[in-house]
């Protein structure tokens, strides 16, 4: 390689000569084969300087991870360009490989966090839980195959989406059942003048979604063993006996439903989700029209039934509690005056937050031993980091 000058100085010397006077160099191949020699030589060196500086960039990548990545592309590049005769001097390729190689590992493992967070933050499972299970759906559908083999929580996506099918696939509707006996006319019972008697305690009953009152009625009468005559199919001429004018003219069955007489036939109306239905007989339905009175309480007593569903509080208690806070908040301030169970209601909120908050606590705790466990060098670095930043990024 240190050659370059002296082979220069002789070809100067000998391009000086005539031509007569070339003839007479009997070592002229020793010039032409030293400059043979000396061009592979330098086309050897740069061969080598180009390769060293790729093995360079390989080698300024270190440990892999998810901000690695413009450096292996850099790296990738730089190699691409080479020569055939230079990619095979880098001695350090298996170490690009197997970079980009862990980079799309990383990547994969990062997308299959996301889309866990997004499934657990479906939580508990409720009717109004659609827009969430939607969200983990998709983003779960959007992974690469191998990407979806890394979601180690996907069968809660799966179990919730089982369990919000069977939640609406039925509806809750509380029924209760006011009657009255055969009496003198001079006698007026009506649920407005509230001396009608129980003959269906309040129960919440499930039926299908398009169910109607009647579907309601029929359930509870059965279960209750009464009989009804229904002869139109939308109107109910009698129950146990007692029916249209057994007290009157004006006497016969009605129904409020939410605390206001409907204007449909029971065939005709449908329930939802939550409904509230007072089947009941009354002397003088012309006293019924705008009983405030009677539409209040029926508003009232659904405010408390939904406190009571709260039950004993868990941390799977948030939906049932907010149902029960947002149907109070809508309540007048003189209906809220006569929710008798209302502490029931921030007795339970105050018991769901201290629960929330000590599950926080040790959720946050379990991550911190995660992080103090990790040992810089140890066999299980990588593995535990990685255990580590999941459990994080699955807090709130």
């Amino acid at each position: 390689k240190d050659s370059g000058d002296k082979i220069k100085t002789a070809r100067n010397a000998y391009d000086t000569l005539t031509d007569a006077q070339k003839v007479l160099v009997e070592n002229y191949k020793i010039l032409t084969d030293a400059e043979t020699k000396y061009a592979e030589l330098v086309k050897t060196a740069e061969d080598e300087a180009a390769a060293k500086a790729v093995e360079d960039k390989i080698n300024a990548i270190g440990t892999v991870t998810l901000d690695s990545e413009s450096k292996i592309k850099e790296a990738r590049a730089a190699y691409d360009k080479l020569t055939a005769v230079q990619k095979a001097l880098v001695g350090n390729y298996d170490k690009l490989t197997a970079a980009e190689q862990k980079l799309l590992e990383l990547k994969d493992e990062a997308a299959a966090n996301e889309v866990e967070k997004v499934i657990n933050a479906i939580g508990t499972v409720t009717k109004d839980s659609d827009d969430k299970i939607k969200a983990a759906r998709t983003a779960y559908d959007a992974l690469t195959e191998n990407q979806k083999k890394l979601v180690e929580n996907y069968k809660t996506l799966t179990d919730a989406e089982s369990k919000f099918k069977d939640l609406n696939s039925t509806v809750s509707v509380t029924f209760t059942l006011l009657g009255c006996s055969k009496h003198n006319t001079d006698q007026v019972h009506t649920l407005v003048g509230g001396n009608l008697s129980t003959w269906i305690a309040k129960k919440t009953y499930m039926v299908t979604p398009g169910a109607t009152v009647k579907d309601v009625l029929e359930m509870a009468l059965a279960a209750a063993g009464m009989s009804y005559k229904n002869p139109t199919g939308n109107y109910v001429e009698s129950i146990n006996g007692i029916g249209e004018f057994t007290n009157g003219s004006n006497s016969g069955w009605m129904y409020t439903l939410n605390g206001v007489h409907s204007g449909l036939g029971i065939a005709e109306q449908t329930v939802k989700e939550g409904d509230v239905i007072v089947f009941h007989y009354t002397d003088d339905y012309t006293k019924e029209k705008g009983g405030t009175t009677t539409d209040e309480d029926a508003v009232i007593e659904n405010v408390e039934a939904l406190i009571d569903a709260i039950g004993t509080v868990t941390l799977n208690s948030k939906s049932k509690i907010d149902a029960a806070r947002k149907a109070y908040n809508d309540l007048t301030y003189s209906q809220k005056q006569k929710v008798e169970n209302y502490k029931k209601l921030t007795d339970a909120e105050t018991k769901y937050a201290q629960l929330k908050a000590a599950d926080d606590e040790k959720k946050a705790e379990t991550v911190e031993n995660l992080i103090n466990a990790i040992m810089s060098g140890s066999i299980t670095f990588e593995d535990d980091v990685k255990a580590a930043q999941k459990a994080y990024n699955n807090l709130t």
